[in-house]
C-alpha cells in the first residue's frame, strides 16, 4: 500500500502526516496534524478491510445521529479497489493512561461511559443484530481460510475457528439483542478529557448482548490493571458479578 495516501488531497492539504499505523485487515491508519493542533485519521484498505471501512463509515454517521461521542465522518470515498475514511480525533487520553486518577478513577469513568452507551436508543441501528452479522464474519471467514488457525488454537484454548463457530451456533438461543453494544470495548477505546469521553474503534458496534462488551472489559481490566480490579467495574457499572 502506497505509505502517502494523495486521496483525498483537498481534505488534507492543510495537514502535515504525523505518524501511521497498522489497521484492522490488512488496512493503514494514518493521522495528520495542522497547526492549532487539530489532528484528524485517514484510514484506507483493500479488499475486507475497505469493506469493515465503508461499514465504519455508516455506524459513526449512525452514532453521530444519536449524540453518541464517537469519531465524525468528515469523508468516505472509494477509489478503485481502496475504500478511504477520514475522521475526526475524539481529544483526550485512553482510559488507562489518565494521570491521577488511578486505577480506581480509570473504572469508575469505564463503567459509567460503557453502562451509557448500553442505555442509548438503539432505533435504526445499522446493525440491529449483532450476533448474526459476527456469525455470518466467522462462517465466510471459516470457508476462504481467512483465520491463522495455530494462533487462533492458541488463543482460545485449543478450539478450532470451526468449533468456536459450531458453539456459538448451538448457543445462539442464549443471547439477547437488548442494548447497543462497543463490540471491542477495551480501557485504550474509551478517550477521556476531564470529566468528558468519547468512545473510538466503532467499526463493530451494533445491538446485541451485553456480556459481549463485559468480556472484552475484563480482558482489558486483567491486561492493564489487574483480574483483582474486576469486581470493582462492575460495582461501578452496578451488575452483580
Amino acid at each position: 500500500m502506497n505509505p502517502l495516501p494523495s486521496y483525498p488531497p483537498s481534505l488534507l492539504s492543510e495537514f502535515k502526516l504525523v505518524g501511521s499505523s497498522a489497521g484492522r485487515l490488512g488496512g493503514k491508519i494514518f493521522k495528520y496534524t495542522r497547526d492549532g493542533g487539530t489532528s484528524v485519521y485517514l484510514k484506507t484498505g483493500t479488499g475486507l478491510s475497505a469493506v469493515n471501512l465503508e461499514n465504519e463509515a455508516k455506524i459513526l454517521r449512525w452514532l453521530d445521529t444519536k449524540a453518541i461521542n464517537s469519531p465524525r465522518v468528515i469523508e468516505f470515498e472509494k477509489e478503485n479497489r481502496y475504500s478511504y475514511l477520514l475522521i475526526s480525533e475524539i481529544v483526550g487520553f485512553p482510559s488507562h493512561k489518565l494521570n491521577g486518577p488511578g486505577a480506581e478513577g480509570a473504572l469508575n469513568i469505564f463503567a459509567t461511559a460503557l453502562k451509557k452507551l448500553h442505555q442509548a436508543n438503539i432505533s435504526g441501528a445499522i446493525y440491529p443484530d449483532v450476533l448474526e452479522r459476527d456469525l455470518g464474519l466467522i462462517r465466510n471467514y471459516i470457508q476462504k481460510d481467512l483465520i491463522d488457525n495455530q494462533q487462533f488454537v492458541e488463543n482460545n484454548r485449543g478450539q478450532t475457528p470451526k468449533q468456536i463457530y459450531e458453539y456459538l451456533i448451538s448457543k445462539r438461543h442464549l443471547f439477547d439483542n437488548t442494548v447497543l453494544t462497543h463490540g471491542d470495548y477495551c480501557l485504550p477505546n474509551l478517550i477521556v478529557d476531564g470529566t468528558n469521553y468519547g468512545f473510538i474503534d466503532m467499526g463493530d458496534c451494533g445491538v446485541g448482548d451485553i456480556y459481549k462488551d463485559f468480556s472484552s472489559a475484563e480482558v482489558s481490566i486483567e491486561r492493564n490493571f489487574g483480574e483483582e480490579w474486576i469486581e470493582l467495574f462492575y460495582k461501578f457499572y452496578g451488575q452483580k458479578t
